[in-house]
């Protein structure tokens, strides 16, 4: 019998870059978001997946991304 196997998205959870793809993908949001918040410039970004493809969690790294470098207090 096959169990159901659950993963619910959460600010205390660790965000895992699985292949260097993604890492290379992760790492120009980074960029991308640190420019838009230190010039106020930047373009439009769009995350798009499946259900279940971790578009949630990206969201909880950036954010905590912003928070460790004290933008989003200011």
């Amino acid at each position: 019998m096959a169990q159901n196997v659950s993963y619910e998205a959460g600010l205390e959870r660790d965000y895992s870059l699985l292949t260097e793809k993604h890492k290379s993908a992760v790492e120009k949001l980074e960029s991308s978001l640190s420019v838009f918040l230190k010039s106020g410039k930047g373009k439009p970004v769009t995350i798009q997946g499946p259900y279940g493809s971790g578009k949630t969690q990206l969201l909880y790294h950036l954010y905590k991304y912003v928070w460790a470098r004290n933008w989003a207090r200011n």
